[in-house]
């Protein structure tokens, strides 16, 4: 039976919609809330993804047959009596970045029950804020490495030197740790990082626990014509890709990790 779901796919990626009228994501019979969940894919468990319909369920996306799609991905990419050790423990498959909709592999994790309560009520808020966010940060698992990644990059305040027509240059950080660190450290760094730049905008890169830095810098483009203003980045004839202040959606929310960096 086909899936009753709109289901994309997206190179490795699934993009799966999905109407809910489910009181715990606050929709009703008379207000449907549409919400679109990710899934990162193989050639090997495809199809029984698309093949069957899924819903919402206390947030998280389920199907009768196949479960809680988070479970699901876990379990064609981690080793079952991994997963086993991990449960025995009180170990939860937690979303790294607080979106129980976003199951690609990069974003679960195994999180102990009581670190991931902690996490919900302090970086997962972070995560899950619809305002800009002056430091837009992320951890990611690499699982072809087994490795840690924050990256973030900055909205606001810029930190930029101002010139008449471009501010240059801004960074995207992305901080490597090694495939044995423990999680609850990237997490420490992760809410150290934002504490910090709260209370004096800098970022504490000595303190860290990476092992390796990756900086980039955006060029920031200021009086775009009016027929380009919608969008966020503008790649010129020549190549460049500049980074668009005077579009009203220019914030970053977040930035992807490099895969395979290790």
């Amino acid at each position: 039976m086909p899936s009753k779901n709109t289901i994309n796919e997206e190179r490795d990626l699934l993009l799966i919609k999905v109407t809910s009228t489910a009181k715990s994501i606050g929709a009703s019979k008379d207000k449907p809330r549409t919400m679109i969940g990710k899934a990162s894919v193989r050639a090997d468990y495809l199809d029984e993804i698309q093949s069957v319909s899924w819903s919402v369920s206390n947030g998280y996306l389920r199907n009768d047959e196949l479960g809680m799609l988070h479970k699901y991905i876990i379990g064609k990419w981690y080793d079952s009596g991994l997963r086993e050790d991990m449960q025995k423990q009180g170990f939860i498959i937690e979303h790294l970045n607080g979106d129980k909709m976003d199951c690609q592999i990069s974003n679960l994790y195994f999180l102990h029950q009581d670190e991931n309560t902690a996490k919900g009520q302090t970086l997962d808020r972070a995560f899950s804020s619809n305002a800009p966010q002056e430091v837009a940060l992320r951890i990611y698992k690499d699982v072809t490495t087994g490795a840690f990644q924050i990256t973030f990059t900055f909205n606001f305040p810029l930190p930029v030197c101002q010139l008449p027509d471009l501010k240059t240059p801004i960074q995207d950080v992305r901080l490597l740790y090694g495939s044995d660190i423990d999680y609850r450290l990237v997490i420490a760094d992760a809410k150290l990082i934002l504490l910090e730049w709260e209370l004096s905008k800098r970022i504490p890169i000595s303190r860290l626990h990476h092992r390796d830095i990756k900086k980039e810098f955006v060029t920031i483009m200021t009086g775009v014509p009016p027929n380009l203003l919608d969008y966020g980045t503008i790649t010129t004839p020549d190549g460049k890709t500049y980074y668009n202040s005077d579009s009203p959606t220019c914030a970053m929310q977040s930035i992807p990790f490099e895969p395979g960096w290790k």
